[in-house]
């Protein structure tokens, strides 16, 4: 899926002053590009709790993962 797809409820969650990062994927296709969210994650090391979510167009199923010592 297009990363443009996910702008309208990055633009919401953004205003709502949540950090969106919205990555590009190797021809939209996450399974081919699956240490993306490291990528961000490694970036902001001063965050502790992470959402993390999209569609696995593979198994055509919303896949959510949650990164956190404590939710």
């Amino acid at each position: 899926m297009e990363p443009e797809a996910y702008s309208y409820i990055g633009h919401q969650l953004s205003e709502q002053g949540y950090l969106v990062g919205i990555p590009q994927m190797l021809f939209n296709f996450p399974i081919l590009d699956t240490n993306k969210a490291n990528e961000i994650i490694d970036n902001y090391s001063s965050i502790s709790h992470w959402f993390i979510g999209g569609r696995w167009e593979v198994f055509q199923q919303d896949l959510v993962q949650i990164k956190a010592e404590e939710f």
